[in-house]
């Protein structure tokens, strides 16, 4: 795997390139937020050969720093992604998103439907209401934007751990995630996040056309269980999977059966 930074729209996103070149589509992981490309590294190993694999950060995350204002909107974040698309010379792709990251394909698709051939939607979140399920710190932009550093990383670290099923993991990667926005600058691009995810965004609308959809929640969270299912019935013929043993972070906690239903999902 290797990693590099490609500009779009005057920032710089960071991706990371792995698998083989083949037949089919090269498949795009998009992760939501508060996470990084870190969600999908033990499903990319995974992915069935011959298929080019493109793993990327969405600006605000990991290694694609934010510049102050930036928008981190749903629709700004799938404009970004299709640029990345149009940098790597990628003309159809395999969708799999987790999180917010399952609004912002939905969103790809609205603006360029040509461009995706299907999607895998792991534990989408609400349109309506993509914050749901993070508790106050849906409310709470302002006070992370100019409280201390510490405050609102240590809100989202909480806010993180809570949503996983296995404690060890829980802290690890809540540690990973939050320590960006402990850092200089980062309560400023936190804030920026909340502020953008709290009004709603449009509803699942996959056209005319039929795409291909696997829809897959963990089966220990009712609300995730229930937005899968409302994702589901918006996408004509859409198949919907439940891992009954997994949590909200899915590809962390439950990577081997995710892998099983994607390789399902890619065959020909």
């Amino acid at each position: 795997m290797r990693g590099e930074f490609v500009e779009v729209e005057g920032d710089r996103l960071y991706y990371f390139a792995a698998g083989t070149r083949g037949q089919g589509c090269p498949v795009v992981f998009l992760h939501g937020f508060p996470t990084t490309s870190h969600l999908w590294q033990e499903v990319v190993p995974l992915v069935p050969p011959g298929r080019r694999v493109v793993v990327m950060d969405q600006l605000g995350c990991g290694r694609s720093v934010a510049s102050p204002g930036a928008d981190l909107g749903v629709a700004a974040q799938a404009r970004r992604t299709l640029g990345l698309l149009d940098a790597l010379r990628i003309e159809c792709a395999t969708l799999v998103s987790h999180g917010v990251g399952a609004l912002v394909a939905v969103e790809l698709i609205r603006l360029a439907r040509d461009r995706v051939s299907d999607v895998v939607l792991v534990n989408p979140a609400r349109s309506s209401a993509p914050l749901e399920g993070w508790g106050s710190l849906r409310w709470m932009a302002g006070l992370v934007g100019w409280a201390a550093p510490s405050v609102g990383a240590s809100l989202l670290h909480g806010a993180i751990a809570k949503r996983f099923v296995d404690a060890a993991r829980a802290i690890h990667s809540a540690d990973l995630y939050a320590r960006p926005f402990a850092g200089s600058g980062g309560p400023a691009v936190l804030a920026g996040h909340l502020r953008a995810l709290a009004a709603p965004c449009a509803a699942p609308d996959m056209g005319e056309t039929p795409l291909r959809a696997s829809i897959v929640c963990g089966g220990l969270r009712r609300g995730d269980r229930r937005t899968a299912a409302a994702f589901a019935a918006t996408i004509p013929g859409a198949t919907l999977h439940e891992v009954p043993a997994a949590g909200h972070f899915l590809p962390e906690e439950a990577p081997e059966q995710l892998a099983k239903i994607l390789a399902t999902h890619l065959a020909p």
